[in-house]
């Protein structure tokens, strides 16, 4: 068996792998290449910083990092980690770590973190065993908003134009820069305005899944306006979905139960000093 990183591995086969990692796991994956190869870009990842260990040219076991700074840190960041069955039990993961190591190193890459379902505890012991421990906890949701009253208007707006987002509370893929790094067309960006036409917020949506990654109002002592917000949101598409939405976040964790959507599971962000 041979470890080696990623750089010359097709996306079909990282997906194969994916694929085969993930069965019967908590969430069921897509397994359309052309998703991935776009979950990709706006994760940032850097194949030759990601890793596979390969028996007879075939993948069984991979760390796939996006890399991008963060505050002050150059973070490597774990988009998705997959050992096959048959290989589980013997320590892959911490031998992908060690051997990526060196590499981090080499880029200057101060920490690594990741994600992992809270339920899987098997996952969560090997971090903590590699030397990760929990940062942040977060919040997920779906569900059908009922339909806008048109309370208010919209105008589309560039991202860059929109008053700053809580840029420190925002998971990795739905950072700013995952949203401008995402393939062209995936997202797009709106500012609200109440029938006063003040404006009230933003969000950020992709209209062909209702997926939210941003979604903010601009005076926080304003909490009725949350439902304005979403009053748009519900103009653009009624059916949403929203991943790691930050526990310290208990104003948008109070809406999305008020607005009836549910918790469809619950994620820790993990996190490794080198």
């Amino acid at each position: 068996m041979e470890i080696k990183d990623l750089s010359t591995t097709s996306v079909e086969e990282v997906v194969f792998a994916i694929l085969m990692a993930f069965e019967g796991y908590f969430l069921t994956m897509p397994s359309d290449p052309s998703y991935w190869a776009g979950r990709f870009q706006a994760a940032r990842v850097d194949w030759t910083c990601s890793f596979g260990l390969f028996e007879e040219g075939e993948l069984v076991a991979f760390i796939i990092n996006g890399i991008d700074e963060r505050g002050k840190h150059k973070i490597a960041f774990n988009t998705g980690t997959g050992v096959l069955p048959k290989y589980r039990g013997q320590q892959i993961v911490d031998q992908l770590y060690e051997y990526a190591l060196p590499f981090f190193d080499e880029k200057k890459i101060t920490h690594c973190a990741l994600e992992v379902v809270q339920e899987n505890s098997r996952a969560i012991r090997v971090y903590e065993r590699i030397g990760f421990s929990i940062t942040k906890e977060y919040y997920c949701f779906k569900g059908k908003l009922a339909t806008s009253s048109y309370q208010t208007t919209l105008e589309q707006v560039n991202i860059d134009d929109r008053q700053d987002a809580k840029a420190d509370l925002y998971a990795w893929d739905n950072s700013t820069r995952a949203v401008k790094n995402s393939p062209i067309g995936t997202y797009r960006c709106y500012e609200v305005f109440n029938l006063e036409q003040e404006k009230i917020g933003f969000f950020v949506v992709n209209p062909s899944s209702g997926y939210l990654p941003q979604f903010e109002i601009y005076q926080a002592s304003l909490s009725e306006n949350w439902h304005l917000l979403f009053d748009g949101i519900a103009q653009i598409s009624r059916v949403v979905k929203i991943n790691n939405v930050d526990a310290k976040r208990t104003d948008q964790r109070t809406v999305l139960v008020n607005l009836g959507l549910e918790n469809t599971i619950n994620q820790y962000e993990m996190e490794r000093e080198l």
